[in-house]
């Protein structure tokens, strides 16, 4: 919020941001929304123009390794055994609306 209001945004901007990155940090999840699906091909091209300008996330970050098929296996990890019951969490959320 706090960088729409730096942009020079109001308050109905800065809600809307909330609403934008909600959907971007929750992209991993799979709860078919087609906005949302969009934000995951901003955040590739982000992480793309990131990588162009030199700069790339360390082993030392949380669940990223220095190792690419690491990595690769830490979010193998979280997608078969860490999510077993978000499946059945965000169908209830869904049906619920």
């Amino acid at each position: 919020m706090a960088i729409a209001w730096l942009l020079g945004g109001d308050f109905e901007t800065a809600s809307r941001t909330v609403f934008n990155m909600f959907g971007d940090v929750t992209g991993m999840f799979c709860d078919s929304a087609k906005m949302g699906c969009s934000l995951k091909v901003s955040a590739a091209v982000k992480a793309a123009l990131m990588v162009l300008d030199g700069t790339r996330i360390s082993g030392h970050e949380g669940i990223i390794e220095n190792d690419l098929e690491k990595t690769i296996d830490n979010i193998g990890l979280l997608g078969n055994q860490g999510m077993e019951e978000t499946d059945a969490m965000i169908l209830k959320i869904m049906t619920v609306k």
